[in-house]
């Protein structure tokens, strides 16, 4: 097999415009978050706000089984460019949108790109890294994801407020422009790891599993949908029964179907059931549902105890992203010196469940230096576990079925953050409405559920402290449930195979006089 490697200038080349790929998409999920009052302001369209952002987040979901059916039958260089275009489109459509219909279609456009970049990266990766190595790549990627959280809503703020909320759009053109020429002129064209054809025919193009995608999608269309329905309706409405049960039928066709494609399905059975897949798939997604559904909530327990801005409470968060850079890069260097992942992803989450149950103590008079703390431990159990899953997949993944994988994982990850935020979002508004009920019966609830703001602009000084206590108490609930979310993050760990990375990625023990070009694993067989 031709060597893929890159080394030295090359490979930093390359890893930058990967990483500026993976600044486009980390950015687009948090940059919107402080211009869409004014968006939806400008559009007079406070009803279709929930889709400005879920569209983005659907399409991602739904799209990333085909990109990652199509990385093992077309050249990964193509499929990551055609995603890249795929997004700057849609980025382009959202900034020019006449109309929030169009500003929607332009999310959901953008999504589909953005699904394509983060599976094509990832196999990028795997393609042109050594295993042990690869470790620092994901640190970076890891870091990039928790400053975008912080970074994002100032720079989607100071856009807003100086210039237009359409540069929150337009930011996205010239850097992914300069992405894609760069892996353009710079990364050499492979035939996929599959073995396939390196030139893309339309025989190759009809032989993908069609009728897998569409289930696919369609499934977790439903599923997104059902559940943000879910969360505003409430989980008894016919409309959402309906959809969760439309959702199990759609799936259990395309479980059947996959059964009967075998290896030329779009979700493989043979790669999906073996124990170490399953204990990642575990990990990425209790690891984003508590990394999301932190980032939401935090800042209302600054603003609500403390009346700090918007703004402010992003710069609170410090302590947490911070904890989570270092972290992720501290496990990313012993994973490359020592070889070992396995105590790293099984040790890193139980910091999570000590962060939730101290968050869970939290009062109006609890110290801002205990609150830091707190963080500080969320931020290690998080910043340790998510990207070295990801190296822990790779290594233990059959090139053949590397893009497959990634893309799997990286489902879960997406469903696991957005279920996050719904669970966590269920949990705080019905806890806020029965201590309201309970500690300020005398104070409407209305403005208070809808605004934090309205404590401090609506409330008066009497009736305040009784709210600041009912917000608080419904908040531990929501901290509390990374507790077990981490527990189950432990399980999944677990799970993956324990091994020793070698220089190759492969098992010390079973590594060849001479090394080859790619790593090999046979977790299928686990």
């Amino acid at each position: 097999m031709e060597s893929r490697l890159l080394s030295g200038r090359p490979l930093v080349v390359i890893v930058f415009a990967l990483l500026l790929s993976i600044v486009l998409i980390a950015l687009d999920q948090t940059i919107v978050a402080t211009a869409l009052p004014v968006i939806v302001s400008d559009f007079n369209a406070l009803q279709d706000v929930t889709w400005v952002t879920a569209g983005y987040v659907l399409t991602i979901v739904a799209f990333t089984p085909m990109y990652g059916q199509a990385l093992t039958v077309f050249p990964t260089k193509w499929v990551y460019i055609i995603a890249i275009v795929l997004f700057e489109m849609g980025s382009l459509f959202c900034g020019t949108a006449p109309m929030v219909h169009l500003l929607i279609f332009g999310r959901i456009f953008a999504g589909i790109g953005a699904a394509g970049i983060c599976v094509s990266v990832l196999t990028l990766i795997a393609e042109s890294t050594e295993i042990r190595y690869r470790a620092i790549v994901f640190a970076a990627i890891g870091a990039l994801f928790n400053l975008s959280n912080i970074v994002g809503p100032m720079l989607g703020g100071a856009f807003t407020t100086h210039l237009s909320w359409r540069w929150c759009f337009y930011i996205n053109l010239p850097l992914g422009a300069l992405a894609c020429l760069v892996i353009i002129l710079k990364l050499p064209l492979h035939k996929p790891l599959t073995g396939a054809a390196e030139r893309a025919t339309v025989k190759s193009f009809l032989d993908m599993d069609w009728i897998g995608c569409s289930l696919s999608i369609a499934a977790m269309v439903v599923l997104l949908l059902s559940l943000s329905r879910g969360s505003s309706n409430g989980w008894n409405s016919p409309v959402v029964i309906t959809l969760l049960c439309v959702c199990i039928l759609l799936l259990t066709c395309l479980f059947l179907w996959e059964r009967h494609q075998g290896d030329r399905g779009i979700l493989p059975l043979r790669v999906i059931a073996c124990r170490s897949k399953i204990g990642a798939c575990i990990v990425v997604f209790f690891t984003m549902f508590n990394t999301l559904a932190f980032i939401f909530y935090i800042p209302l327990l600054y603003q609500a105890v403390y009346g700090h801005s918007p703004f402010h409470s992003a710069i609170d968060m410090l302590p947490f992203v911070l904890s989570s850079v270092i972290a992720t890069a501290s496990s990313a260097l012993i994973l490359s010196r020592t070889g070992h992942y396995w105590s790293i992803l099984v040790c890193g989450p139980m910091f999570c469940c000590v962060s939730g149950g101290l968050f869970f103590t939290v009062t109006e008079n609890t110290s801002s230096t205990k609150l830091i703390i707190y963080q500080i431990l969320y931020g290690i159990g998080t910043g340790t576990t998510m990207q070295n899953t990801f190296v822990a997949l790779q290594a233990l993944s059959k090139p053949e079925t590397m893009s497959i994988s990634n893309a799997i994982v990286t489902v879960m990850q997406m469903l696991g953050g957005f279920i996050g935020v719904t669970i966590a979002g269920v949990v705080f508004d019905a806890q806020l409405r029965q201590n309201l009920a309970v500690y300020a019966p005398n104070v409407d609830p209305g403005p208070i559920t809808a605004s934090v703001a309205a404590i401090y602009s609506e409330v008066t000084s009497t009736a305040r402290p009784s709210v600041i206590h009912a917000y608080v108490k419904s908040l531990d609930c929501v901290f509390l449930t990374a507790s077990p979310a981490g527990f189950l993050t432990v399980l999944g760990a677990a799970l993956i195979r324990n091994v020793k990375l070698g220089l190759k990625g492969i098992p010390r023990d079973q590594e060849p006089r001479q090394s080859t070009s790619l790593p090999r694993g046979d977790s299928e067989k686990n």
